[in-house]
Formats: C-alpha cells, sequence, structure tokens
C-alpha cells in the first residue's frame, strides 16, 4: 500500500493481521435432541435436499406458532378475571411468535443443509430476524412496564400535575431504554458477522484516539442528554412549573433529554437545551407554591395625598377576587428631585392573579388621581431667572427659588399649576400622616371616581375563557406537589443535621409519596 502514510498503514494493520474468529451465536443445533436430528435427515432423503429443507422449516415455524398459541391459551383461560393483563399479553403475543419462528426455521436449517452454499447467508439473515424479534419484544415489554407504572400511580390518587413529573420520568427512562436496546440488538447483529468482528479487534487497538474524537464529537449531545436526566429526577423544574429565564417567561411544557420546552403567556415556544437550566440560573415562580406579591412603583408629586392612596388601595383590592388576601401596604421608596416615589406590595394566588391585579391597582391609581387628587401628580418645575435680580436675593432664607424640598424644612415649595386647583405654598403635603401632627384631624376623604373592576378588555389572565385557561396554564403544578417538594426538604434538612436517619421515614409520609420517590 504505497499511497498510505505511515501512520495510517499503523492503524490498519491490526484489521488486516485480525483472524476472524469463532461464531459468538454457537451451533444452535447442538441442543437439539437426536431423534429430531434424525428424522429431520430422513425427510431430507426422501423428498429431496431443497424441497426436505423447506418442509423441515416451515415444520419448525408451524410447531414455534402452535405452541406460543396454546400457552396463549392457557394463559387467557388462568387470567380471565384480569383484562388488564390478558390485554397485555395479546400485545407481546406476535414478537414472542416472531422470534420463535424463526428460532425454529434456523435451528432446522442448520440440522439439514449446513453444507449448501447459500447456508452461512440464510442462517446470518434468520439470525438477524431474531434479534430484531427479541429487540421488538424487549421494546413492547419497555412500554408494558411504564404503562403499568402510570395507572398504578392514577390509581393512588395522584394529583394530576403530579402526574406529569412521574409521566416525564417514565418518558425519559422508556426513551434511555429503548436507545439500550436498539443499540444492543444492531451490535450483536453485526458482531454476527466476522468481518465486522475483525474490524473490532482493529478498532479497539486504535480505541484511545477513537475515544477521544467520539467523545469530542458528542459532547454537546451527551451533555443535554445526562442534563435532561438531571432535571427530571432531581425535580429542580417539573411539567407544569412558572419559570422566568433572562427574557422568556413561561410555564414548563415538556422535558426531553435533550431539550426543555417552555410555553409563552402568548402561545410561542422557547425550546432551550436541557444544559441551559443547569448551568444558567433561573427563576422557578413555583417551586414550593404559587401565592406570589408584586409591586406597582408610582412617581408622584409631593402633595400626593398618601392617606387617602392607602384608603384606595385597600378598598380596591377588598373589592376585587384578584387579591388572596395576604398583603397590601404602600410605602414611599424615594423622595429626591421633586419627585416621590410610592410603592404598592399587593399580593395574589398564582402569577397570572398577580399580573392582573397590578395592571388593576395601576389603571385605578391613574383614574383616582386625575379625577379626586391631580394635586398628587407629578408636575415638572421650571425657574426663570428674573433680569437684574441679585444672586443672593435668588437663593436667600425663603428659598422659594428652590426645587424638590422636602416636607418639614422651613422653605416653601412652589406649587404645580393644575387647573381647578388653587393651594397655597403653606399647604405641601396636605392629606398625608405628617398633618396629624397638628390641632385639627382631617376629615375622611371622598372618593367620587369609582373603583376599577376587572373585565375582559383589561385583563389577560381573568375575564374571558381564553384568559382563564391562560390562568390555569400559569397556576403552577399545584398543591400536591409543593407539599412533596417541602418534605422532601424538611427530610433532607434532617438528615444533614444529623435529627433523621437516612432510612426512617416520616409517618406523615403518604404510601403514594414513597412509591413516587
Amino acid at each position: 500500500m504505497p499511497l498510505l502514510t505511515p501512520p495510517v498503514q499503523s492503524l490498519l494493520a491490526p484489521v488486516a493481521l485480525a483472524e476472524p474468529g469463532p461464531d459468538p451465536t454457537g451451533p444452535v443445533e447442538e441442543a437439539v435432541p437426536d431423534p429430531v436430528q434424525e428424522s429431520a435427515e430422513g425427510t431430507v432423503e426422501a423428498m429431496g435436499p431443497v424441497l426436505g429443507i423447506l418442509v423441515n422449516m416451515l415444520i419448525g415455524v408451524a410447531a414455534a406458532i402452535a405452541l406460543v398459541a396454546v400457552v396463549a391459551l392457557v394463559l387467557n383461560v388462568v387470567l380471565r378475571r384480569r383484562p388488564e393483563l390478558r390485554q397485555q399479553i395479546r400485545r407481546v403475543r406476535i414478537p414472542v411468535m416472531t422470534a420463535l419462528a424463526l428460532l425454529a426455521a434456523r435451528v432446522a436449517l442448520g440440522l439439514t443443509a449446513e453444507g449448501e452454499p447459500w447456508f452461512d447467508a440464510v442462517r446470518f439473515l434468520l439470525l438477524a430476524g431474531v434479534v430484531a424479534a427479541l429487540g421488538w419484544l424487549a421494546l413492547r415489554v419497555v412500554r408494558i412496564v411504564e404503562e403499568r407504572l402510570l395507572v398504578k400511580y392514577q390509581a393512588a390518587g395522584v394529583d394530576d400535575r403530579r402526574d406529569r413529573k412521574i409521566r416525564t420520568q417514565t418518558m425519559l427512562l422508556r426513551r434511555i431504554l429503548n436507545a439500550v436496546i436498539i443499540v444492543i440488538a444492531v451490535a450483536a447483529i453485526l458482531l454476527a458477522i466476522p468481518s465486522v468482528r475483525a474490524v473490532g479487534a482493529g478498532l479497539l487497538a486504535s480505541a484511545g484516539v477513537l475515544s477521544v474524537v467520539a467523545g469530542l464529537a458528542v459532547q454537546s449531545t451527551l451533555t443535554n442528554v445526562f442534563a435532561g436526566v438531571q432535571l427530571a429526577f432531581t425535580d429542580a423544574i417539573r411539567v407544569g412549573d412558572v419559570v422566568d429565564m433572562e427574557d422568556t417567561f413561561g410555564t414548563i411544557e415538556e422535558i426531553t433529554l435533550s431539550s426543555v420546552v417552555v410555553k409563552i403567556w402568548d402561545g410561542r415556544r422557547m425550546i432551550y437545551p436541557s444544559s441551559h437550566f443547569t448551568t444558567t440560573p433561573f427563576e422557578n415562580w413555583t417551586r414550593t407554591g404559587s401565592a406570589l406579591s408584586g409591586t406597582v412603583l408610582m412617581d408622584v408629586d409631593w402633595n400626593v395625598p398618601l392617606d387617602a392612596m392607602r384608603e384606595r388601595l385597600r378598598a380596591l383590592v377588598e373589592s376585587t377576587e384578584l387579591w388572596d388576601g395576604r398583603e397590601c401596604s404602600m410605602q414611599i421608596t424615594d423622595a429626591v428631585g421633586g419627585m416621590v416615589q410610592i410603592r404598592a406590595v399587593v399580593s395574589a394566588r398564582n402569577s397570572g392573579d398577580l399580573w392582573d391585579l397590578r395592571c388593576l391597582v395601576r389603571e385605578d391609581f391613574v383614574t383616582f388621581l386625575r379625577a379626586d387628587h391631580p394635586e398628587g401628580i407629578y408636575a415638572q418645575r421650571m425657574l426663570e431667572a428674573v433680569p437684574g435680580l441679585a444672586r443672593g436675593q435668588a437663593h436667600g432664607q425663603g428659598g422659594q427659588g428652590r426645587t424638590g424640598a422636602a416636607p418639614g424644612e422651613d422653605s416653601q415649595q412652589p406649587q404645580p399649576s393644575v387647573p381647578g386647583e388653587g393651594t397655597s405654598s403653606g399647604q405641601a403635603g396636605a392629606g398625608t400622616r405628617a398633618d396629624r401632627t397638628g390641632d385639627t384631624v382631617p376629615g375622611p376623604i371622598s372618593q367620587t371616581s369609582p373603583l376599577a373592576q376587572v373585565s375582559e378588555d383589561s385583563s389577560m389572565f381573568t375575564g374571558s375563557i381564553t384568559a382563564v385557561e391562560r390562568n390555569r396554564e400559569f397556576a403552577g403544578p399545584g398543591e400536591a406537589a409543593y407539599q412533596e417538594r417541602k418534605e422532601r426538604q424538611e427530610r433532607q434538612d434532617r438528615k444533614d443535621t444529623g435529627q433523621l436517619p437516612v432510612q426512617a421515614r416520616p409517618e406523615h409520609q403518604p404510601e403514594s409519596e414513597g412509591r413516587a420517590g
């Protein structure tokens, strides 16, 4: 081989020198009793080589089919009160019958046609058929086991959303086992060829180089596969969880071996590689519960009536079913530059209700301030320089030219020009808690604008059939899943602190949870 370079020759040398080894399947005919062998040989002598071999193979196939039919009939009678088992037996009957029939034909062929020139080729085809039929049977068995597990958990009364986690794990296991079965079946068929075994022996000599090349080629694929298994069995996320990562907010719709499908509120799907969830931080909004708290930020003027704002917020949340009754507060988080920043905190049962509640609060306060308290609307103040006015007079003790002076200072704050309002500079901060330090207590503030209401046109997660369905998708995996996660975390904490043995099991743990673990 003059055209080959020395390195290539060194790689191919083991392949050329390898000797074909014996057939790993072995002669199946040796296990056949002597009377059967003598009967087969007599059939060939009486009917001729070709017809006799064919008749022997047909007899073997018929015997295998008859055996499977008799066994199936007996099992149907025995299991007449178990219809689900009878259905599963019917599903595996065809693969078993195919495998036994091909095996019987191969045995009959080996008894009578070993010296024929076409014997090796036909025997290999029958062997490939037997291996393929056994692989088919194994795939059917894996599928039946998966269905049995799911039926078992459904019969135990597992919550529908928690059932999604079990389905995800069993689906991943089934796919892994299917891949392993197919690889083993293909490898068994190829190893039955002597030349392929010789090539395999040569490749083993350079396994170090090939392993490095193969590892680099499938590195990303294997990383995603192992990440998918990790996500499914570490319970970092499960189907139905609401997640927020980077610029994507949605629910986990599907977890596969290599990717995770996130459904966004508008119906789009974002597909991430599984490794993205194991290497990049993300927010799980429904890890241990769906109840959330949210904020509404508003930039208002120093004259805003804070007491009236708090009363309005309380009245608003009590008038809507979006509020879950946990949190309702209002604070001033910043007050610089002539502007006051108010933060209202509200809570809801899930992320969908929280979104609509925040939008409702924001809409109501826009209407409330515009209609009832326009002096609270933030106004940009501007000063005009007066020609001939001395610099010291412009910044005298009165401080009338200052903008953004906080309440409680001696300086007077210029007031915004609002139609219909004639507030004086000495009334800055009227209606707030600071006014209660005086001799008079302000009376109740009249509210002329009605409270905002949730409607189909003003909400995204409530008010219509489509919105309710969207809200259900963003509700999380359910209370059973949250309780399971909390109990698992508590048990892990006790194990870490030595308060609970590793093999111990809490008395309150339900039986279905023990099976799910």
